[in-house]
């Protein structure tokens, strides 16, 4: 209720019919002509309230959080009440179905940098009591080949990439079961590396019919 929504996309009118502020600012990219992000809130008034300045150097436009600036790349901005619309109000309720109809996934790539336990097989062992740990179910015994590694769980896999000579390791956490479980997972593996140079994305994939955890994790999304 008090976040922010942000869409990099024309999204001014399906924005404003559901949130209390919507704004939307429009900017020119050298590469691509222009880019436009639409944001939304029921909390945060965008064209007043106090902008703060998070220290990140900017080297194409002059700074946004100044009192004269702020508004430079303002192209729409809107104020309704969505709750008196009758916009907003309880969820519905989630049916319960008998037979899985859809299957997602979610898959994290993360990058460690500055690992310090040895990157080869014996890093198998390790992430498989890690998996188990967190609740996991491996299927198999991890498999090792060129620096690559891979197990295989009910929920889903893990793909290590390692650079021993750099201290560096790449993982594909991909999970079609359990995802409420990805935070804990993704933690525990680069602890257990002992990395604390961490960055990560994560993208929406497809999942795997026949997840014995599925009704869970759909009452959970």
């Amino acid at each position: 209720h008090d976040g922010v929504m942000v869409k990099n996309e024309l999204y001014m009118e399906p924005f404003s019919k559901v949130f209390d502020y919507t704004m939307d600012i429009l900017y020119e990219s050298p590469v691509i002509c222009s880019q436009v992000l639409a944001f939304g809130s029921n909390k945060v008034d965008f064209m007043h309230d106090e902008v703060y300045d998070h220290g990140i150097e900017t080297f194409l436009y002059k700074n946004m959080h100044d009192p004269d600036t702020r508004h430079n790349f303002t192209h729409d901005y809107r104020i309704n009440n969505a709750t008196k619309l009758g916009k907003c109000g309880s969820l519905p309720k989630i049916e319960k179905l008998e037979e899985q109809i859809k299957s997602a996934g979610i898959v994290e790539i993360v990058e460690a940098e500055k690992v310090t336990v040895t990157l080869d097989e014996s890093l198998g062992e390790v992430f498989t009591h890690v998996i188990e740990r967190e609740g996991f179910r491996p299927l198999a015994a991890p498999v090792y080949e060129s620096g690559m590694m891979m197990i295989v769980m009910k929920e889903g896999y893990v793909m290590t990439r390692m650079w021993p000579g750099e201290k560096y390791c790449n993982l594909d956490v991909n999970l079609w079961g359990k995802f409420h479980k990805l935070h804990d997972l993704r933690q525990s593996l680069t602890d257990a590396m002992g990395s604390e140079l961490v960055s990560r994305f994560r993208i929406v994939v497809g999942g795997m019919y026949g997840s014995d955890t599925w009704t869970e994790d759909r009452d959970i999304i």
